[in-house]
């Protein structure tokens, strides 16, 4: 089983929901590197709306996907949704969290998560645990709310729902992926995200070969390549014993030949990528 989380930065296409478009090309290279992959379940962040992802399934990807696709809470109408195969899907139940009070903030605010958290759970005969697969787009940094400097205690919020929901299936499977929007596994790891270190779970990145250093392709404002690590991956501890560490981690998208693009050396070289984040990849294995 293939499980892809991947944040396709603003999949806006014509005729569909209002947002900033997506180019042909980035369009078509989306979906190549997506045939490329061949995920089983692909979680995706910032589709501009459920009508965009239908149209990119049928036109670009011949409909070999079902969608499980709720509204959530972003300003920008940039939202979670999932791909998964049918044989996936009738094995599966989905939930949303957009609804659910994380808390208030400083001025007493109401707070809810930036855009969801996703929950999907997988039950079949072959399992001997349930599979608990969630995928988030965390509060951003760039945030204009005075009482809450670049979003933390939002995200601090948003992390111990996550956490606690995990807890609530404490005996099951978990995998959690997402756009972190911060430091979120590294020895000194953002404080937000100081919870995740006491859940059951490991990153999947300290138990591949190679630990990658980047996921996201942004520039600074001398317009110097300056990647960070933004999207990561919490497995079961049990779960890493069916783990492909050679299909598994950061895909470095292709082009056309399938060569891995170069990395964007400046701003304008950032186009011959269909997206600002590296699709995260798991693969697990049937057995041992």
């Amino acid at each position: 089983m293939k499980i892809v989380f991947w944040n396709v930065e603003n999949l806006f296409l014509p005729h569909c929901d209002p947002g900033p478009l997506k180019s042909q090309k980035n369009i078509e290279s989306l979906a190549q590197q997506i045939h490329y992959m061949d995920p089983d379940i692909l979680f995706l962040a910032e589709v501009g709306g459920l009508l965009a992802l239908e149209t990119f399934n049928l036109n670009f990807l011949q409909n070999k996907y079902r969608i499980l696709f709720t509204p959530g809470n972003s300003n920008r109408n940039i939202q979670l949704a999932c791909l998964i195969k049918s044989e996936f899907e009738s094995k599966s139940s989905h939930l949303s969290y957009a609804k659910s009070l994380l808390g208030q903030s400083p001025d007493g605010r109401d707070l809810y998560f930036a855009r969801d958290l996703g929950h999907l759970i997988l039950k079949d005969e072959d399992r001997e645990k349930p599979l608990h697969l969630w995928w988030v787009h965390l509060k951003s940094q760039l945030t204009v709310a005075a009482d809450d400097h670049r979003g933390i205690i939002h995200r601090e919020h948003e992390i111990k729902f996550i956490c606690q929901k995990i807890n609530e299936y404490q005996d099951d499977q978990h995998i959690l992926m997402g756009d972190f929007n911060g430091l979120a596994f590294h020895e000194f790891p953002d404080r937000e995200f100081r919870p995740l270190m006491e859940l059951p779970l490991s990153c999947l990145y300290e138990k591949l070969d190679v630990e990658p250093q980047f996921s996201w392709l942004g520039f600074d404002r001398a317009k110097k390549f300056t990647p960070l690590m933004l999207d990561y991956a919490f497995l079961s501890e049990d779960l890493f014993d069916f783990l492909d560490k050679k299909e598994s981690g950061l895909f470095h998208p292709l082009n056309e030949d399938g060569k891995p693009l170069s990395w964007p050396k400046h701003p304008r070289d950032r186009v011959n990528f269909p997206a600002d984040h590296l699709p995260l990849v798991i693969k697990l294995k049937a057995s041992r």
